[in-house]
C-alpha cells in the first residue's frame, strides 16, 4: 500500500481492486531454445523448467508455429499464467500432456536436453542436445526480443537471460524428430570449427519481468500516487521501477497541470535495463497517464559471438522503443476507474519466431566477406614471397 506522505515504495502490491501499476517477476528455473529450419510446421522451439511453490515442478515446452502462434504443452500439475505467453500473435493450442522423458539441464559445463511429447496434431515430438565436455563455460545475460513479435501486448515483457550461453559443437550429437521425420537445428552461421557454437540458446537462471499490466475498471486509491519506486521479487530474481521525479498524486493534481518525468526499470545486476518517459495531464476529473519508451538495451554482460550478433540484428536492442502505454484515469467515481494499456508505435517484428533471421543472414554475410579477405590476404602474402625470390 502507499502512505499519502512521503513517498511510498511498492512491494509486491496486492489489492482489491488491482493497483493502477503492476510489477511481477515470474520465476524460471531454467530455459533453452533453437530455431527449426526445415519443418513446415514449426519454427522454433523453447523449453522451460520450473522448480518452485508458484507454479510446482516440470517443464513447458513452446512449439512456435510459422503463422506467429505458440503451441504451449504444459506437464502435468504444472500452473502457469496462459497471459505470460501471449507471445507472437498469441497461444495456439494449450495442453497439459505427458511429458516423457522430460530432461532439461543447464549448468556451467553444458546442457542437457532429452524431451519428448506429443503436439497438438497428434506427432511424435524428439529432442536430445548434449554439448558437455568438462569445461566450465563463459557465461553471460542477454534480453530476448520476445516482445518484439507480440502483436496486442498485454504488459510489457521483458525476458533477461541470466547465466546465458550458446551451445557448444563438442559433446554428442544432437537430434531432433517431429512425425518421425529428422528435422535440422539451424546452425550458427559461418564454419562451426572457427567459432564452435551452435546456435541453441540457454539460461541457467532466466528472470521474466511483465510491467504495467492492462487495465480496465475500478482501481485501489492507495495506488494512485504518490509513486517513486514499485519492487517486485520471487527468491534471487528482483526487478524495480523508479519514477525521476515520482508519479505525483493523481487526485491531488490541480485541473489543467501537466506533469513530466522519466522511469527506468532495473532488473536482477542490470541497471536501467530500458526506460522512458512520463506524462500525466488532468482535465476536469479525467487524468491522461502516459509511459513512452525510448532507452534501448546495452549488453553489458555478453559473450562477443552473440554481442556480434545483436550488432547485427538492431530488434535486439531497440525493440522496446516501439511500444507506449496509456491510462484514462476517472476520478469523478471512488474508487477510481482506469483504462489503460500497451500499445506497439512500429509493428510487430514476425520476421521469425524470435527476432533473429536478419541477425543469421547478416551475420553469414559478415563471415563471408571475412573468409574472402582471409584467402585474398594468403593469396597476397604467396604472391609476394614469390616476388622476393
Amino acid at each position: 500500500m502507499i502512505a499519502p506522505e512521503p513517498l511510498a515504495t511498492l512491494t509486491d502490491p496486492v489489492a482489491s481492486p488491482p493497483p493502477l501499476l503492476s510489477l511481477d517477476v515470474d520465476p524460471r528455473d531454467r530455459l533453452l531454445l533453437f530455431d527449426i529450419a526445415d519443418d513446415p510446421t514449426y519454427a522454433a522451439m523453447e523449453i522451460q523448467g520450473f522448480d518452485d511453490e508458484r507454479h510446482g515442478r516440470g517443464l513447458l515446452v513452446l512449439l512456435a508455429r510459422h503463422d506467429g502462434t505458440v503451441d504451449v504443452h504444459r506437464g502435468p500439475g504444472l500452473r502457469v499464467d496462459r497471459r505470460a505467453l501471449e507471445i507472437g500473435r498469441g497461444v495456439g493450442a494449450w495442453r497439459e500432456t505427458s511429458i516423457d522423458p522430460a530432461v532439461l539441464e543447464v549448468g556451467p559445463t553444458g546442457v542437457r536436453v532429452d524431451v519428448g511429447l506429443t503436439d497438438a496434431e497428434g506427432r511424435r515430438v524428439e529432442v536430445r542436445i548434449d554439448d558437455r565436455d568438462g569445461t566450465v563455460r563463459q557465461q553471460g545475460s542477454l534480453l530476448a526480443p520476445v516482445g518484439s513479435g507480440i502483436e496486442r501486448p498485454a504488459q510489457l515483457l521483458l525476458v533477461l537471460l541470466h547465466g546465458f550461453d550458446l551451445a557448444r559443437t563438442s559433446g554428442d550429437r544432437r537430434r531432433l524428430s517431429i512425425g518421425g521425420e529428422e528435422r535440422t537445428i539451424r546452425p550458427f552461421p559461418g564454419p562451426a570449427r572457427l567459432h564452435g557454437r551452435r546456435f541453441i540458446r540457454s539460461s541457467s537462471e532466466p528472470v521474466i519481468v511483465s510491467f504495467a499490466a492492462g487495465r480496465d475498471g475500478p482501481v485501489d486509491e492507495g495506488s494512485l500516487g504518490p509513486i517513486g519506486r514499485l519492487d517486485a521479487g520471487s527468491g534471487t530474481r528482483t526487478a524495480s521501477v523508479r519514477f525521476l521525479p515520482p508519479l505525483p498524486s493523481l487526485r491531488a493534481l490541480p485541473d489543467g497541470a501537466n506533469r513530466s518525468g522519466s522511469w527506468l526499470i532495473d532488473v536482477a545486476d542490470e541497471p536501467a535495463l530500458t526506460g522512458g518517459g512520463w506524462t500525466a495531464e488532468r482535465t476536469g476529473d479525467k487524468v491522461h497517464l502516459a509511459f513512452s519508451v525510448t532507452k534501448r538495451w546495452r549488453p553489458v554482460h555478453l559473450q562477443p559471438a552473440m554481442r556480434v550478433v545483436t550488432l547485427l540484428a538492431p530488434v535486439f536492442r531497440s525493440w522496446p522503443t516501439t511500444y507506449r502505454w496509456d491510462a484514462t484515469i476517472d476520478l469523478a467515481v471512488w474508487p477510481a476507474v482506469a483504462r489503460s494499456g500497451w500499445s506497439r508505435i512500429a509493428g510487430p517484428d514476425r520476421d521469425d519466431a524470435y527476432g533473429t533471421s536478419r541477425a543469421r543472414r547478416r551475420l553469414a554475410i559478415v563471415v563471408a566477406c571475412l573468409g574472402v579477405l582471409l584467402l585474398a590476404s594468403v593469396v597476397l602474402a604467396a604472391v609476394a614471397r614469390s616476388a622476393r625470390r
